[in-house]
């Protein structure tokens, strides 16, 4: 059986004060576009009576290239929901989950 070992994808839940984020983790990215880490971010609201769910903002890490040396770099970018409108936010040095999650916390204020 010489079939490929199916590629790992992980999914991590962190809690900030004001949102709930799940980050996913995807394959080495092989093209431009596509993605390293895509993060969901719930905007919540805690109170007595439980957690109420807001806003959904939608946050990747895609690869790149830079067109001057061709090297391989990494986009923060940001899908607005309805519109499906793709923000490129620049390149990051963020190369890991703790770096991504930085660069979303810091776009959600």
């Amino acid at each position: 059986m010489n079939e490929p070992a199916a590629a790992a994808v992980e999914l991590r839940r962190i809690e900030t004060t004001a949102h709930r984020l799940f980050v996913i983790t995807l394959p080495e990215p092989e093209r431009r576009t596509e993605a390293w880490m895509v993060c969901l971010a719930y905007a919540v609201r805690r109170s007595i009576l439980g957690l109420k769910v807001g806003a959904r903002r939608y946050f990747t890490l895609e690869r790149g290239e830079n067109p001057q040396t061709h090297a391989t770099v990494r986009f923060f970018c940001e899908w607005e929901g309805a519109r499906e409108r793709h923000l490129n936010l620049g390149v990051v040095e963020a190369s890991d989950v703790e770096g991504f999650v930085g660069l979303v916390k810091a776009r959600l204020g």
